[in-house]
């Protein structure tokens, strides 16, 4: 078969391997470098987040707080008291919700976290033990309230249990927040990308809708039966609530996954790694005597009278190159390590062909 100029040429003289190895290491570089996005939102309105009583002292219609009762809480509160409001009212249950975050199912979460910003130092306990979860769902329903709170009316009243009755994940992450820290500080949580992770994973999640996130005292999820409270005391922080550019904002780095075959992964095992170069050069400019489909490495099998392997095919396997883990596991060869093999196996590749 004539070509003017074939990777295999290019590579016969001195200046064309030095630029064709720099090309290759380039792509290969480029490839092992995970393809993310990253995505920062914070609340977007005053209903996006709300706290509610886990553990009031104040029983159902009191007449000294007869809106603070257990199962109720605020949406427009200036702060977010994490753990408690005040020893009075007890406990309580943190919540934030995003949406528009541009996470596609089936994404890969590489890290994720939420910042705070501090208001007040809040109160000491002596439990600061708490667990951030997401509610299991595929779109999460909005808070629900009412303004018709006793004492408080026009207030965004937090509908009747409506945080505690969302169904939790199963993954779950603790955070032991240090105590009193000054205003004005900001603070992350540890890692949650197990949490939003279970969340994108879900069948029904597509990339703008809601997630809601939580933050619920560890004492108050070790109690047998939650209606029952308990004595312990737990740390308060006040955060800024939202909106604003102090509100919690969620911070997601992601991989979207890929739908389809991957272009360049002959054997499609979900990598486009050295298996899949061996393919190709297995099966380089076989000409006529083969027809080469894409498991043959032939993966631009769609353009006409393309009947073999060529240069455009291990373009598209090394612009797309991922690694991963090779049979038996082990470890996956560094760029450079690639880029020879690959330039020296063309070499011999086309001398048999000659």
């Amino acid at each position: 078969m004539n070509r003017t100029t074939t990777t295999w040429e290019r590579l016969k003289t001195v200046s064309g391997v030095v630029v064709t190895a720099t090309a290759v290491l380039a792509m290969l570089a480029g490839g092992n470098v995970a393809r993310g996005d990253s995505v920062t939102r914070g609340i977007q309105v005053e209903y996006d987040d709300g706290e509610e009583y886990l553990n009031t002292l104040y029983p159902p219609n009191d007449p000294t707080y007869p809106d603070c009762t257990q199962g109720r809480g605020w949406l427009d509160s200036s702060d977010l008291e994490l753990g408690v409001e005040d020893e009075a009212l007890g406990w309580q249950v943190i919540a934030m919700q995003y949406d528009q975050l541009g996470i596609p199912q089936g994404a890969t979460i590489n890290s994720a976290k939420i910042t705070f910003q501090v208001d007040n130092s809040g109160n000491p306990g002596t439990s600061n033990d708490f667990t951030i979860l997401a509610e299991a769902a595929d779109n999460a329903s909005l808070f629900g309230y009412s303004l018709d709170a006793p004492n408080w009316p026009g207030w965004a009243w937090l509908a009747s249990y409506d945080i505690t009755d969302r169904d939790r994940t199963v993954a779950g992450v603790s955070w032991a927040p240090a105590a009193a820290p000054a205003a004005g500080t900001k603070m992350d949580t540890p890692d949650i990308s197990p949490l939003i992770q279970e969340v994108v994973d879900r069948a029904g999640w597509s990339e703008n809708n809601r997630l809601t996130l939580m933050i619920y005292p560890d004492v108050y999820l070790d109690l047998p039966d939650p209606s029952t409270g308990g004595t312990t005391t737990v740390q308060e922080i006040e955060f800024e609530a939202g909106p604003g550019a102090d509100s919690a904002t969620l911070t997601v780095d992601f991989t979207p996954g890929l739908s389809g075959p991957i272009p360049g992964d002959a054997n499609d095992n979900g990598f486009v790694d050295d298996i899949d170069l061996a393919i190709v050069l297995g099966n380089w400019e076989q000409d006529a005597l083969v027809i080469s489909t894409w498991a043959l490495g032939n993966f631009t099998e769609g353009s006409l009278g393309d009947t073999d392997v060529e240069d455009a095919d291990l373009a598209v396997l090394l612009g797309n190159w991922t690694g991963g883990p090779p049979p038996g596991g082990a470890a996956v060869p560094e760029p450079a390590t690639i880029a020879l093999l690959t330039l020296g196996a063309l070499t011999l590749a086309r001398r048999r062909r000659q």
